[in-house]
């Protein structure tokens, strides 16, 4: 059998260097080639062999970074490509861990469209908490891996036919809700989204979680994310594909969130303002902010 063809696509703003390069060094040995989708307003170099720098010399966002780097690793020829943010790290081997248990499943007659690992944060080392569906059962075998209706996209494997079929990212997205619109238009599509919870990615998510209650928590995140949090959450809700149950989940959470701005967090005035301007914008469907 041909071995697969596994790119890398990293997505970076303003890098840490030092981690950037990293991770680089650790993907070229779990995969065939990296990209390095630069969104920041100044040039990147590295002159290393099979790794590309795509130098946008502004922030094109999340998803279009990604969209961009997923049409020129397919274009070259690649069977599979693999996200990850400038924030993340594989465990090692995670890359042929996701890839066998990708055949396994594909051998067993499943139609699988993203396998992902599950995410660790690299601040605590404590697994994120995550829903997770049915477990697979796989004969022969002690896989850990269970169907999901979501993963992030930092981790996640995608074939080239998942791409023909589902496409790249949903571009005017920009940043929030990117990984699981992509997951939800996956699943539209009748193929599966699978976790499988022996490979690990360490992973950081903001400034961190807050915890008000076991069933809700919020991102510590800068001002201006609450713009795109709120906009593209209601963009959202105007799709078929996407879950009744996100939705109305998503009603509540954003208003207990407007809640707790008012309430606890600081930078108060720029947050509303930022969280205002989101909603009119996600009503009128203006994504091009």
């Amino acid at each position: 059998m041909r071995k697969k063809n596994i790119h890398s696509i990293v997505v970076v703003y303003k890098p840490d260097v030092f981690h950037l390069e990293k991770l680089i060094c650790e993907l070229l040995k779990q995969t065939n080639y990296v990209y390095i989708c630069n969104n920041s307003d100044e040039d990147i170099e590295f002159n290393v062999e099979r790794v590309e720098v795509l130098n946008f010399k502004q922030n094109l966002g999340i998803a279009k970074a990604q969209s961009i780097g997923m049409e020129k690793a397919f274009s070259n020829n690649a069977d599979f490509i693999i996200q990850f943010d400038q924030d993340s790290f594989p465990e090692k081997n995670m890359t042929d861990k996701l890839l066998v248990s990708f055949e396994l499943l594909l051998n067993l007659g499943y139609k699988i469209g993203i396998i992902a690992p599950q995410d660790y944060s690299s601040i605590t080392l404590d697994p994120s908490k995550s829903a997770s569906g049915d477990k697979i059962e796989i004969p022969h075998s002690e896989s850990n891996c269970y169907f999901v209706d979501t993963v992030i996209s930092s981790g996640c494997m995608i074939s080239k036919e998942t791409y023909q079929i589902v496409g790249s990212m949903k571009d005017e997205l920009f940043i929030d809700l990117v990984d699981h619109e992509y997951c939800w238009r996956t699943k539209y599509n009748k193929l599966k989204i699978v976790k499988n919870f022996d490979c690990k990615l360490y992973h950081q998510l903001g400034n961190g979680i807050i915890n008000f209650t076991p069933l809700f928590s919020v991102c510590d995140c800068a001002p201006f994310r609450h713009y795109y949090s709120y906009r593209n959450a209601i963009y959202l809700y105007g799709f078929s594909y996407v879950p009744l149950k996100w939705k109305l989940k998503s009603i509540l959470k954003n208003i207990m969130l407007f809640s707790v701005i008012l309430l606890t967090m600081n930078q108060k005035k720029q947050r509303i303002k930022y969280a205002i301007k989101g909603i009119f914008h996600g009503f009128k469907r203006k994504m091009d902010y």
